[in-house]
């Protein structure tokens, strides 16, 4: 992948090493990447392909939980449900690159 989801970047967001304000824009850029992903993707695979391959509303879901805990937004999120929420998303990130590099190169992400 050209820009990959797992970064240094991504790394001190998941592991809360970024101030909350740098942390909040930083994964709003990422909820903008991963919809720009699946809007382009979505031609060849399909909603459904969306669903089950590329696991999108469940990693939308799970970054916009984290955000929300972030930005206070849903106060009855805890440091602990950011911790799952984040670590769902480094686990599908690594699987989405390894899919992208496998099956979809070509786009160029």
């Amino acid at each position: 992948m050209q820009k990959p989801f797992i970064t240094n970047q991504f790394m001190q967001f998941y592991n809360r090493q970024m101030e909350v304000n740098q942390a909040i824009i930083y994964g709003y850029g990422l909820l903008d990447y991963i919809d720009y992903v699946a809007d382009t993707l979505q031609p060849e695979v399909g909603d459904m392909g969306l669903d089950l391959t590329l696991n999108y509303p469940l990693i939308r879901r799970a970054l916009t939980r984290c955000l929300s805990y972030l930005d206070r937004t849903d106060t009855t999120l805890t440091e602990q449900d950011f911790a799952i929420f984040s670590a769902f998303l480094l686990r599908e990130f690594r699987d989405l690159e390894q899919l992208i590099d496998d099956e979809f190169d070509e786009y160029g992400f």
